[in-house]
Order: C-alpha cells, then sequence, then structure tokens
C-alpha cells in the first residue's frame, strides 16, 4: 500500500511523460475527425487512428470506436469490435483511447457524429459535461478522493440521471488503473501529482442505457485540477 501510494504521486518529469502520453491520444482522435467519411468502416477508421499514433513514438496505442445510427441513444444499437459496420452520415459515434509513452497510461473517450451536428447529442452532453465538471472542481490538494464521485452523483441526479456502479474513473501512470480511485467509499486525501482519468457511466432515465460520451485525463497541480490532453470536449463533428 506504501509503494503504492508513493507511484501515485508523479514527478515533474513523470507529469512530462504522461502528458506526451496524452498528446498522443489527442492525435489518434484528430485523425478520426480528419479522414472519417461515409462509406467507411469503423475498423479503417480505427486503423488510420492508431497508425497516427504508432508513427509518433506510442509504445502501445489502441482505440475503439461504437457507432450507430442517428436516433435517441436509449434506442441506437451501437456497433463496438468488430467493427464491420459501415458508418453513414449523421451517425453517432463513440471513441476510446488507450495509450503507452515510455511506460506511462493515458485513456480518454469523446462523442460525436459523422457529418452533422446533432441537438440530441449536444443536450444530453450537456448533463453530462456539467456532472463530470462538479468531480474535476473537486481535484485539489487535501481534499478527499471519494468527494470526485460524490460531487458527480449529486449533479447528475439533480438532473434525472444516474451512475451505473457509481464508476467515474481511476487512476493512471505506470499502471493503467492505479490509486487515487475517486470512487465514493474512497477517504483518501488528494496530492499534488495524482493523475485522474474520469469517464463517467451514466444510466440515461428511464431506459438505463449507459452513456459515456467523456473521458478526461486531468492532473492535481498546485492551483488544482489540469487537463492533460487537448483534444476538445465538446462533441465532435467527423468529415466536418
Amino acid at each position: 500500500d506504501i509503494v503504492a501510494k508513493i507511484r501515485a504521486v508523479k514527478t515533474p518529469d513523470e507529469i512530462e511523460l504522461i502528458k506526451a502520453a496524452a498528446h498522443l491520444g489527442d492525435i489518434g482522435f484528430r485523425k478520426l475527425v480528419e479522414i472519417s467519411k461515409p462509406g467507411m468502416k469503423g475498423i479503417e477508421i480505427v486503423a488510420e487512428m492508431e497508425h497516427a499514433v504508432r508513427k509518433e513514438g506510442a509504445d502501445h496505442a489502441k482505440y475503439w470506436i461504437a457507432s450507430g445510427p442517428a436516433t435517441v441513444w436509449e434506442d441506437v444499437k451501437l456497433d463496438i469490435r468488430p467493427h464491420l459496420r459501415v458508418l453513414q452520415d449523421g451517425d453517432f459515434i463513440n471513441t476510446c483511447s488507450y495509450i503507452v509513452y515510455k511506460g506511462y497510461w493515458s485513456h480518454g473517450h469523446r462523442v460525436g457524429t459523422m457529418g452533422v451536428r446533432s441537438e440530441y447529442i449536444e443536450n444530453n452532453f450537456q448533463i453530462a459535461v456539467n456532472a463530470q465538471n462538479a468531480g474535476i472542481n473537486g481535484m485539489y490538494s487535501g481534499n478527499r478522493a471519494g468527494n470526485i464521485a460524490r460531487a458527480i452523483r449529486e449533479n447528475c441526479e439533480s438532473a434525472g440521471w444516474s451512475l451505473l456502479g457509481g464508476r467515474v474513473g481511476h487512476g493512471i501512470g505506470l499502471d493503467y488503473s492505479e490509486r487515487p480511485s475517486p470512487s465514493e467509499s474512497n477517504d483518501d486525501l488528494l496530492e499534488v501529482g495524482n493523475t485522474v482519468v474520469l469517464h463517467s457511466a451514466f444510466a440515461l432515465p428511464d431506459s438505463g442505457k449507459m452513456f459515456v460520451p467523456l473521458g478526461d485525463h486531468v492532473y492535481v497541480g498546485e492551483s488544482g485540477p489540469e487537463f492533460l490532453m487537448e483534444f476538445p470536449r465538446d462533441p465532435f463533428i467527423a468529415n466536418g
């Protein structure tokens, strides 16, 4: 436990390596937006994303994308892996990165559409990002780690949503999942140098369908939370 706690506090040099891993993840998301076109298969898009990141020096680069026809998230049947589905104009797209650079991990989620904006996605995304921001605002040294999940849960519940299993993310660094855990029961105090991925799994009202539109890789800095990824958090428009 002592070793795990020490490893969870990153040095400035380690933060730079983790930031580099996060920026490599951004490259893959940008590649998706740049090259995706109606008529492409999901596996073709993912291959381009992973190739672009490996070219820039990633030790490991894995992406998935889920897509489905534009409707409502409660009804859409998302295709994930193997992703032989041919994407069409207006499709919903959910994507996720798993990147390792010089031994350090980064992980992120984003959501968007093919070709045209979706008011439905944007409205639901706003509820999700409000809840996510409530948790991120609590990422400062000395705050109880469990307060992150509590803030996210209370915010999404005020909008009529709930969390699936209470899971909102995990610490990340030399391991994909490490301390500190932002679970509501965790009494550990956050420290400068902690790095956490928040990717809250929301259950949509009535249907209970899982919605994970956003995953943010965040660092606890001297002045509070700092985003390590630079790819925009707003819903993207591929082939835009």
